[in-house]
């Protein structure tokens, strides 16, 4: 998994959290219930990135081996920071984390 796979992972689990935490806190609101919205976007988030990390390893095939596994962790917690800082953040985060280099180049 490169790069940029790994950020479109990570875009796709923050839009889907932000739907999913949306039509939650709707139907919670019809029964009267009052959502606790970080709360809720952290849980989402992680059941999300969780399914996508395995429907990722599906699709592609990837044996479940220790990088595997440490990149999935990483983008739930990723996917956890989406949810309660934004993704943008995130992904100003991890490029300054890697000098802004992705694959071999500068991203400016």
């Amino acid at each position: 998994m490169n790069y940029q796979i790994f950020f479109y992972g990570i875009a796709i689990v923050s839009g889907v959290t932000t739907l999913a935490t949306q039509g939650i806190k709707k139907i919670m609101e019809e029964f009267s219930k009052k959502p606790y919205k970080t709360t809720l976007a952290a849980i989402v988030s992680i059941v999300v990135a969780t399914l996508t990390s395995v429907l990722y390893g599906l699709i592609t095939q990837t044996p479940v081996d220790g990088p595997y596994i440490g990149i999935s962790i990483i983008l739930v917690i990723a996917g956890f920071l989406c949810a309660t800082c934004g993704y943008d953040k995130v992904k100003e985060m991890i490029t300054e984390i890697f000098g802004g280099k992705i694959n071999g180049s500068n991203n400016d």
